[in-house]
């Protein structure tokens, strides 16, 4: 915690000591040389520097203590996501971290089960346990507790450990309330929907293995199976286009009442208010089928890039090649540290090359360690030398 501490007293250091110091364009790209000097404001290292200092002096300050990009300081070169990461994470103390989850490979997440954000599309956030809520972007991991909301025509595409696939289409809101192991290393997942609509594809479940999904009128309990589940505050809706769904009504107090219904393929149930359902009807084939496209769709996505995940994550390094892999910019060891970021709350968008803009870099590290709008003049582009 008191790391995490440092950690967000760091970045308000950043944020107001940059914003104070320097008007820029929002949509200009930052140059290493430049970011090299919010971070020496950030770290309160200005004294440290002789009058007039070049930014050579910035580089080599920096460089003392540790902090350096992949390849070393280049005044001109514009700044990319590699290079602000491994900066950051150096600057943040989170080295550690990152060489941890290179060199132990899966073992550090083995006993803690995950969402993964494949895909995303328009507004979509996230919320880490019950802090604020942040821009979501690919490659996320979620755990137990987390929180995703989609905004209008928007939709995000996540991977739930290695049971399946779930999408959150528009306006909806999900909370991951259970992903773990049961003692045989069988998977448990309880997602509950506060509002909206989710598309499920979960192909096959290990005997012993539970997953689960739920509003505040009833609970989705699934076995190898397509459905959808949806939810508008009063009314709910199940349709099943493959494999079967055993739903429970729940009471106001959210405990089961009456009798289980089963869906079977090409049915569903509608239910209002927390009054049992009475009974299935037959889901049209146009539906069934569009469902089941979709849900086809979906899972290949999933399965795309779930694939190379669980192949990064055991890879397996020695700590020497985790440095090396750090010092060198490797896209394993950016990704590392990106999560190490995500982790307290700094979300890093698009790949290790995409050229980091002065609004983003902003908006970056506001989101890492403080809910204080960042002051920055837009009307006056200055380019610090």
């Amino acid at each position: 915690m008191l790391k995490y501490i440092r950690c967000a007293v760091l970045i308000s250091f950043l944020v107001l000591n940059c914003s104070a110091t320097y008007a820029f364009d929002k949509e200009e790209v930052m140059t290493q040389g430049q970011f090299a000097r919010y971070l020496i404001n950030a770290l309160a290292l200005n004294e440290q520097l002789p009058d007039s200092p070049s930014t050579q002096d910035y580089f080599r300050l920096l460089e003392s203590r540790g902090i350096v990009p992949p390849g070393g300081f280049d005044s001109g070169k514009v700044l990319t996501n590699k290079d602000m990461v491994i900066l950051l994470e150096r600057a943040l103390g989170l080295e550690k971290e990152v060489v941890k989850k290179l060199t132990e490979g899966e073992a550090p997440v083995a006993d803690k089960l995950f969402a993964y954000i494949v895909d995303i599309q328009g507004d979509v956030e996230i919320r880490i346990g019950q802090g604020q809520w942040l821009n979501a972007r690919k490659g996320i991991k979620l755990r137990e507790g987390d929180s995703i909301r989609t905004g209008e025509d928007s939709w995000a595409a996540l991977g739930i450990g290695k049971l399946g696939a779930v999408k959150v289409k528009s306006d909806s809101e999900i909370v991951l309330q259970e992903l773990n192991f049961n003692p045989d290393k069988t998977e448990n997942v309880f997602i509950y929907l506060q509002r909206g609509d989710m598309l499920v594809n979960v192909p096959d479940l290990k005997e012993g293995a539970r997953f689960e999904a739920a509003t505040p009128v009833s609970i989705a309990a699934v076995k190898g199976t397509v459905y959808t589940l949806s939810y508008n505050g009063q009314n709910m809706r199940i349709q099943v286009a493959d494999g079967t769904v055993t739903a429970y009504t729940l009471d106001s107090a959210g405990n089961p009442v009456g009798d289980p219904i089963t869906i079977n393929i090409n049915e569903f149930i509608n239910q209002t208010g927390n009054q049992p359902v009475s009974g299935t009807q037959t889901l049209s084939q146009a539906i069934a089928g569009a469902v089941n496209a979709e849900a086809g769709n979906l899972l290949s996505m999933v399965e795309a890039a779930l694939g190379v995940v669980f192949g990064q994550l055991t890879a397996g390094m020695t700590p020497e090649e985790a440095q090396a892999a750090i010092e060198q910019g490797l896209d394993i060891a950016v990704q590392a540290a990106m999560e190490a970021l995500a982790e307290i709350g700094i979300l890093v968008e698009g790949s290790p090359d995409t050229p980091v803009t002065f609004g983003q870099a902003l908006q970056i590290l506001a989101e890492g360690g403080t809910n204080m709008e960042t002051q920055v003049s837009y009307e006056t582009p200055v380019t610090p030398t």
